[in-house]
């Protein structure tokens, strides 16, 4: 299914750039034929102890075989900038899994309770917290809470501060390994329990992954536009394809892409998933958006890279849903993929809270007019 409209987009790309000049190019994936990875996406995005979740590794295989080691991090510490410290305690993942899907890819596992409760190991965390309102008053220690919160169904919300932020980061680690290469890819998951606040006016804080709706190929009919801020002034139409998610993430083939020398292209993510949440003090935020476009040219062997299609960012904002696309030199380079990662983020919550993802590989074949 698409849908063609003429100059859609343009109230969308204003906000994307600036005044600059400068352009990034991302580049091939395949380039130099090695595993590359994209992302490890966690679902739910944010979990409490003993709750069921699943951790999908997304990789760019390049053909090659491989291994794929799941493992557990307890007690992980995160810098002042962002930055992974240490991990206290490794746990071997595979040997907990309750199932674990095609390639070792996917794997589906419950939240450690327990003496393995990432709360209990958490270094983040203080040993004490004041619960407001609560009947006995005054500080409970570490455990005191963890067991208490395991016990309660529900909680009210003049618990909210305090329970989004007794939350600690679980350590997700896949290691990728082919022949004598190895790779190791992390993903941090959020471990709380804000879930269990009641309902209410007040905003819920619990992270969901991202989606991106729609796939937007757009053609300007002018040469060499570059700045899509060029785009408002300018002959343009919009073919918009749906992305529909399946139980792994949205796959979208377009078998014909008709294009011309005489034209310029870009190509636009449209998602309305941005969740609102409240910081810890307590002002309301909207999540930002950040995107990561990877390519693949699917080409003859031997043919060079540099000369087959390419993004571009106006003003190096790779992290924009919204890309130039390049040519490829030669009528006769058809065939691409493009790799793109969605990651909300929430910069207020650094300390508790991980980033929601979602995953999209796009399908296209050109046909030059």
């Amino acid at each position: 299914m698409k849908m063609k409209i003429w100059i859609p987009v343009l109230s969308m790309i204003f906000w994307l750039v600036a005044c600059g000049s400068f352009n990034e190019n991302m580049d091939n994936v395949i380039a130099d034929k090695k595993i590359r990875p994209f992302a490890i996406r966690v679902t739910p995005a944010e979990a409490m102890p003993g709750d069921t979740v699943i951790a999908e590794l997304f990789i760019w295989d390049a053909g090659q075989a491989y291994t794929v080691d799941w493992s557990l991090g307890l007690g992980y510490s995160i810098g002042n900038y962002g930055q992974g410290e240490s991990v206290e305690k490794m746990l071997d993942l595979d040997s907990m899994a309750l199932e674990v899907g095609p390639g070792a890819l996917k794997i589906k596992f419950v939240v450690p309770t327990g003496e393995n409760n990432p709360i209990t190991h958490s270094p983040m965390l203080p040993e004490q917290l004041n619960i407001p309102g609560n009947e006995n008053g005054g500080l409970y220690a570490r455990s005191e809470i963890v067991h208490m919160l395991d016990s309660l169904t529900t909680f009210p919300n003049s618990w909210g501060v305090a329970i989004e932020a007794f939350g600690t980061p679980l350590y997700i680690q896949a290691q990728v390994i082919s022949g004598d290469f190895k790779l190791e890819v992390m993903k941090n998951l959020t471990v709380r329990y804000a879930k269990k606040l009641e309902s209410g006016e007040r905003i819920s804080s619990v992270n969901e992954n991202p989606r991106m709706d729609s796939l937007g190929w757009i053609t300007v009919h002018e040469k060499g536009v570059v700045n899509p801020a060029n785009i408002a002034g300018l002959s343009s139409d919009t073919v918009w394809y749906p992305l529909e998610h399946d139980a792994i993430f949205a796959q979208l083939q377009v078998n014909s892409l008709a294009v011309s020398r005489e034209n310029s292209y870009f190509v636009l993510i449209q998602s309305d998933s941005a969740q609102r949440y409240l910081s810890p003090n307590q002002i309301e935020h909207s999540e930002l958006l950040q995107y990561q476009w990877f390519f693949t040219n699917l080409m003859p062997e031997g043919d060079e890279w540099s000369k087959q299609l390419q993004l571009e960012f106006f003003d190096g904002n790779s992290s924009a849903p919204l890309a130039h696309v390049i040519l490829p030199q030669s009528d006769s380079e058809r065939e691409f993929a493009l790799h793109i990662v969605l990651r909300d983020n929430r910069p207020e919550w650094q300390m508790q809270n991980s980033a929601g993802i979602d995953f999209v590989q796009f399908h296209g074949q050109l046909e030059y007019q």
